[in-house]
């Protein structure tokens, strides 16, 4: 998964930011499942080994595009001194997130490819999803550093609430739109467990 050449000259970086960018549109206009390597490097004007000279797959491409857009290091990124506007925060981000067209077309054809590729899941998981929930549980953390919450809670369980019903509304939009009222429900369904946990410690 990497964009260097292992030995000979260095990769055209030119060429990769073309691939990217145009990864970005095909999956905008034909979601994941709609497009393959072949209408990629068509439309680029390049080849396929100099596709997999960058990238094992196109699971790995939108891996790529994911890191470079989206930040993994919350806890940096949100620190307002308060738990609820932090979570507030992490929430907005989120619903940029899931609104991107390309993370709204391409997110459900994308988690089902990692399915099949266990080492492509384990870099999904490893690079991006788990460095999210680590940030996620620290600014837990500095919740219970600040006495408005009590140790005790499960941080995984809190992250699963949280993103949990941007997914659902990503593969079903039947179940109800990407809004800013998603946002203060997921808010206000969080604190109410932290809380709950709270009172009752």
């Amino acid at each position: 998964m990497s964009k260097t050449k292992q030995g000979g000259r260095p990769l055209n970086a030119d060429l990769g930011i073309a691939l990217e960018n145009t990864a970005r549109e095909m999956l905008i206009e034909r979601g994941y499942e709609g497009f393959n390597v072949d209408a990629l490097v068509k439309r680029v004007g390049t080849t396929r080994p100099a596709f997999y000279r960058r990238y094992r797959s196109l699971t790995d491409l939108v891996l790529r595009l994911l890191l470079t857009r989206y930040e993994t290091q919350l806890d940096r990124t949100f620190d307002t001194g308060r738990l609820e506007s932090d979570l507030f925060a992490i929430q907005s981000e989120q619903l940029e997130f899931f609104r991107d067209p390309v993370i709204n077309r391409g997110l459900p054809g994308f988690l089902a490819s990692l399915r099949s590729d266990d080492e492509l899941r384990s870099a999904f998981d490893e690079e991006f999803l788990l460095p999210r929930r680590q940030a996620t549980a620290a600014i837990l953390q500095r919740g219970v550093a600040r006495g408005e919450v009590r140790e005790g809670f499960d941080p995984a369980w809190i992250c699963d609430l949280l993103t949990g019903p941007f997914i659902l509304r990503v593969q079903l939009p039947e179940a109800g739109p990407l809004d800013e009222d998603l946002v203060r429900a997921s808010v206000d369904a969080a604190l109410c467990v932290l809380q709950r946990r709270t009172s009752s410690g």
